[in-house]
């Protein structure tokens, strides 16, 4: 079997879902300083608010990522380190022309799992930490549900009629997944041909979705990184997400995956140095998401976020 290799957040369709993502919430992007050839993915899109004409690398929450270093497994090497230096310097006089108050970049959470300390210790001015929800799918069956949290396994074991769509996805089954978004959400936060772009992601097994009954999650999938990315499934007493996320990650590990990311974990009562808008004025339902996610992870790692200019 054919196992997807790129990370989504370094894939050129996702560049593309970014940027009609974007549009749809107001920016609109005026740079693309993104490289790639056969040993280095960078993506790096810079966008303008359509109001405030304030510029930003921000992609609807998604930080610029350090660059992806193909066929290279050398990450805990000082000649690793280097070149992501220097191919970051590369473009800081571009980042410096395009005028952005400030320009972060985050680790990309695959390469802190292999190496868990900043890449940056040359360049950058200030390294932000938060923590990140893993599991480690290289860990056996029996070890993955030792670390899910013990209140949730009741109603983890009282299900097991779980639907995967990966490779294939009829169009009403999908359809379905994007009309109970919108029912959970109370509008639509996508345009439809961002929805396009994750519908051919599935048939292309770069990512897969689970269904239990009406509800829904959708995960991004590679070799080396897979993703929780998004929630179509109400928070009920029948605890209908804890039944998907456990049958995911076991999905996910069964298809070859070897790392699932559940996201950013808050540990404590305050965000100090917020870096979004959620951060400064959502804090305790980001955190309550954040914990709920930690109630699978096998390992929680540092996450860092290094302020560039």
């Amino acid at each position: 079997m054919i196992i997807n290799k790129i990370p989504f957040l370094y894939d050129p369709d996702w560049l593309k879902h970014q940027i009609f993502h974007s549009k749809f919430n107001g920016y609109s992007l005026i740079e693309d300083f993104s490289t790639s050839d056969n040993n280095i993915i960078f993506p790096l899109l810079v966008f303008e608010s359509d109001s405030t004409r304030q510029k930003t690398a921000l992609q609807n929450g998604f930080f610029t990522l350090t660059p992806l270093l193909l066929n290279r497994g050398d990450y805990n090497s000082r000649k690793y380190a280097k070149l992501i230096n220097k191919k970051t310097s590369e473009v800081l006089p571009l980042i410096k022309v395009a005028a952005l108050d400030s320009f972060y970049i985050q680790q990309f959470p695959g390469l802190t799992f292999r190496k868990p300390f900043t890449s940056y210790g040359e360049i950058s001015k200030k390294t932000i930490l938060r923590g990140r929800n893993l599991v480690d799918l290289t860990l056996g069956f029996d070890s993955l549900w030792s670390h899910v949290r013990p209140r949730y396994r009741s109603s983890i074991n009282k299900v097991e009629e779980v639907e995967f769509y990966f490779g294939d996805i009829p169009d009403n089954v999908f359809n379905n997944l994007v009309s109970r978004h919108f029912e959970l959400a109370g509008r639509k936060t996508k345009p439809d041909i961002c929805w396009e772009i994750l519908k051919s992601f599935v048939r292309d097994k770069k990512a897969f979705i689970c269904k239990y009954q009406n509800d829904f999650l959708y995960f991004m999938f590679s070799e080396d990184y897979s993703y929780y990315s998004i929630s179509c499934a109400e928070k009920n007493k029948n605890n209908v997400t804890h039944i998907l996320m456990w049958n995911a990650i076991k999905f996910a590990k069964k298809q070859g995956s070897t790392l699932m990311d559940l996201g950013v974990y808050y540990p404590g009562e305050m965000c100090e140095n917020p870096l979004s808008w959620s951060e400064k004025e959502d804090f305790k339902k980001i955190k309550q998401i954040s914990n709920f996610k930690n109630g699978f992870a096998s390992h929680v790692y540092p996450d860092f976020y290094d302020k560039i200019i």
